[in-house]
């Protein structure tokens, strides 16, 4: 955007014309957008307690930051520190700097933001977008630098640590605290008992709790704060000169007592622990519409507490907090699994808090434990043989980024992908492929995620988002019939099949990561924890491969050209030319590998023996419904193990016939992670290893029932088994 242009009869005039027209432009910017959402969270309703986020992530530059940056160049412009030419700085984690940004393109000014290591790379990148630059610095610099440059003839530091509490008039000239009371003023508790919020300037706690001194409503103002964070100790003991560690959650918590920081107003600090935090914004992911930053997760831990309280007092009314950035923008941080590995932050006892608290309305404090900086969760993906994550990188360069797209582009994969990662409620692979997504064709995540919109997507791109969906959810419904109207649509086959091989793939990689997360989280010794054995059926159960006809399998979708190369050539070539590997040659490159890793997982060196791998595989296609898949599979256990009756009574009869109690145990895991979603949890892992399964036998465990999610899936709607 080009600067805004005034005709100065001098350069005061020139500069005080110049100044209304920014304001001007900047107040207009605020009269097109209404404010930001309000939502209610569901809560049982005999609670009596209504609890409700207010939507900051709406926001132009897409978080609660955007309100400060307004009040911030609002401020400078009409003192008169802000002039045509001048660069405006500010020292910032991320967001305050993405709005500074945004703000500073509005009105043609230049901006460089003064950053610290660390911070999230799609935060840079939005900076960059609105054409601001990024100083990066170490986090101790943080101030000394923004003030250095800052003190440059023409530039000018916002400070946003400072003037937060007073750039903003709390009164309720347009401010949150004024828009929070308004929009509750027709809610059955009109006025909140408790709002909840996170400091980071300490400028919104300022504003809320003027505000509700001023009106005299009867509202309380807790203020969460992180680990890490200077402020609570700052409170309580009534001494800004504290300073701590600094936090891990973006844009609240500060290694010292900012200067905006109102003690007075605050009447009580929640301490919330980072897991709690990082496990509130993805379980938030999963269960709403919305995908919040972790800071949203501190807050939401805070409502929680809160609510806990009112009800033991046996207390009505309401609670507001707020979602104050999105998530997409923490696709590598927060929602990764490998970083929050990296950081040894456990999130399955959160997650389980988390859950306990919407049943019983009693929110558990996290048990204290021993700080040994020695001692980490591993990374999920460290717990997987070395071949498999090779082959599974692999695999996923030629399904998401393919050289040849084959006539499905990349961001129509991305829309699939992030379709089945909702379908399948992986908040943690959701935040990737939104981000990415969001990246590609900017406001795409919310039409692929309200299928309502959908009919304003290109009809084929529709019509394969829909069929995709449905292979992700329950493959046994989606038939001859749906692949003929699918190809009736205008979708090639070549298309069909590519994006075939991304919902399977996205559903292996949605299931290997849950299993390995839940190794990862649970404890290494064994439980003890088996299953009784029970007494065989007194139906006649069939014996051996007889119980397992050979079928045949017949394609739905035209066959592409004869291969060019000889079955069983090299690693990554199918040893047979079947119909489904000759069907699989409209996609040559995930085709070849995806072989390599098929081959690599069912029949390579892992720890898990060859004919439980094959029971694996039975048990999920029996859960899934794909018949060929447990044909073969439950022939080739039956000749690997020499046992005649096991698969053949799980086949006919289900798990309860099983005596072995080895074999139902795996067969009641692998069954655990075949359903859209899926529901393995720890207790899974600990029966794993209360039958003597190590870490690497369990690894491999997942990795075959992951894979067999993606076999059954194109078995299932790519053709149909038939009597041979």
């Amino acid at each position: 955007m080009s600067p805004l242009s005034v005709s100065p009869a001098s350069a005061n005039a020139g500069n005080s014309a110049w100044t209304h027209a920014a304001v001007r432009a900047i107040e207009a910017d605020q009269n097109r957008s209404s404010d930001t959402h309000l939502h209610r969270f569901p809560l049982p309703e005999h609670w009596g307690i209504d609890l409700y986020l207010k939507d900051e992530s709406v926001h132009p530059t897409g978080s609660l930051k955007h309100r400060l940056a307004r009040s911030l160049v609002l401020y400078g412009l009409v003192n008169g520190d802000i002039r045509q030419d001048t660069t405006l700085v500010e020292s910032s984690s991320g967001s305050t700097a993405v709005s500074v940004a945004w703000f500073a393109q509005l009105i043609g000014v230049d901006f460089v933001a003064v950053m610290p290591r660390g911070t999230s790379r799609a935060k840079l990148d939005l900076i960059e977008k609105y054409g601001g630059r990024c100083h990066i610095v170490g986090a101790g610099d943080l101030y000394d630098e923004a003030e250095r440059l800052g003190a440059r003839s023409g530039w000018f530091y916002l400070d946003q640590f400072s003037r937060a509490s007073v750039v903003t008039d709390w009164r309720g000239n347009n401010n949150i605290a004024g828009a929070i009371f308004d929009q509750m003023s027709h809610e059955p508790h009109p006025v909140p008992t408790w709002i909840v919020v996170a400091a980071g300037t300490g400028g919104t706690s300022a504003t809320i709790g003027r505000y509700v001194r001023y009106i005299g409503a009867d509202t309380q103002l807790a203020v969460v704060d992180p680990e890490g964070s200077a402020f609570t100790r700052g409170w309580r003991e009534g001494d800004t000169s504290v300073t701590a560690p600094g936090s891990r959650i973006e844009g609240i918590g500060r290694p010292r007592v900012e200067p905006s920081f109102v003690p007075g107003v605050i009447d009580e600090m929640i301490e919330v622990a980072d897991g709690d935090s990082i496990a509130a914004a993805r379980w938030l992911a999963a269960r709403s519409h919305i995908c919040p930053g972790a800071s949203t997760g501190t807050n939401l831990i805070g409502a929680f507490d809160v609510i806990s309280r009112m009800r033991a007092a046996d207390q009505r009314g309401s609670v507001v907090t707020l979602v104050c950035d999105s998530g997409l923008r923490y696709g590598d941080t927060y929602f990764s699994d490998a970083w929050v590995s990296d950081q040894g932050i456990d999130l399955i006892e959160p997650t389980r808090r988390l859950d306990d608290f919407l049943r019983t309305g009693v929110w558990r404090h996290p048990r204290p434990t021993a700080q040994d900086p020695a001692v980490s969760t591993p990374d999920p993906w460290s717990l997987l043989r070395e071949d498999l994550r090779r082959h599974t990188a692999d695999v996923d360069a030629v399904v998401m980024r393919p050289a040849d797209d084959r006539g499905l582009s990349r961001a129509d994969r991305l829309r699939i992908a992030l379709r089945v990662a909702d379908v399948n409620e992986d908040a943690a692979l959701r935040a990737i492929y939104a981000a990415e997504l969001e990246a590609e064709a900017p406001g795409a995540v919310a039409v692929v995620e309200d299928p309502q919109q959908w009919t304003t997507l290109p009809p084929r791109t529709a019509a394969l988002l829909a069929h995709c969906e449905q292979v992700a959810l329950d493959p046994a419904d989606s038939g001859e019939s749906e692949m003929t109207a699918l190809l009736a649509a205008g979708v090639p086959a070549q298309v069909a099949v590519a994006a075939a091989q991304v919902v399977c793939y996205v559903s292996y990689r949605s299931r290997l990561l849950r299993g390995l997360t839940c190794l990862a989280h649970s404890p290494a010794q064994p439980t003890g924890r088996r299953p009784e054995a029970v007494a065989p059926s007194r139906e006649a159960v069939p014996q051996g491969t007889a119980a397992f006809p050979v079928l045949k399998w017949r394609p739905w979708v035209p066959a592409p050209a004869e291969p060019d190369r000889e079955a069983g050539a090299d690693a990554k070539t199918p040893k047979k030319w079947t119909p489904f590997y000759r069907t699989l040659l409209h996609d040559p490159e995930v085709l070849a590998e995806r072989t390599a890793l098929y081959d690599a997982i069912m029949t390579g060196e892992g720890a898990l023996d060859r004919a439980e791998r094959e029971l694996v595989a039975l048990a999920t296609s029996l859960v899934t419904g794909c018949r060929y898949c447990a044909s073969v599979h439950g022939r080739r256990h039956v000749q690997l193990s020499k046992d005649q009756a096991s698969a053949a009574a799980l086949a006919a009869f289900g798990p309860e016939v099983l005596t072995d109690v080895r074999a139902r145990v795996l067969v009641g895991v692998a069954a655990k992670l075949a359903p859209t979603p899926a529901t393995l949890d720890a207790d899974d892992i600990a029966a794993l290893r209360g039958i003597g399964l190590d870490d690497a036998s369990v690894a491999d465990m997942m990795a075959v029932s992951a894979m067999f999610a993606w076999a059954n899936r194109l078995m299932m709607t790519l053709g149909a088994a038939e009597e041979s």
